[in-house]
């Protein structure tokens, strides 16, 4: 098997929603440790998202912004993309409400679908060559 080469993402802004925690934080380190610069989402996170910006400029030098919004509410997220131009996006932002069905659909179905509606119009507009991950 040939070897593959580490990626190397210098220079490239990252938007990764729900970024503050957990899955979210990991890949964010990942990306800046391969000189990724980052729009780091949050929601109600704010202190956990601070921390992290912190972290990661302290440890790799690269740019990071936080940005928060409520993904699930069209006017939040078109006033996010009227501030940023992320060559990538990383839908990661997700919650479970047991027996509360509307707010699964708003978190894991709507809030990514607006995300990346927006995003591509940015990228258009930006004459980017973006990538939208789910």
């Amino acid at each position: 098997m040939k070897n593959i080469p580490e990626p190397n993402y210098e220079g490239k802004w990252f938007l990764i929603t729900g970024c503050a925690k957990r899955v979210g934080a990991n890949i964010a380190r990942y990306l800046a440790s391969r000189g990724a610069n980052l729009f780091i989402h949050y929601h109600r996170s704010r202190s956990e998202a601070e921390a992290l910006e912190k972290e990661i400029e302290e440890a790799s030098g690269v740019e990071v912004r936080l940005v928060s919004a409520d993904l699930s509410r069209e006017e939040e997220v078109k006033a996010l993309f009227a501030g940023i131009s992320p060559d990538v996006v990383v839908n990661n932002a997700g919650s479970f409400k047991k027996n509360d069905l509307g707010v699964n659909i708003d978190v894991n179905l709507r809030a990514p679908l607006l995300v990346s509606e927006e995003a591509v119009k940015r990228m258009l507009a930006d004459k980017k060559e973006g990538v939208i991950f789910f």
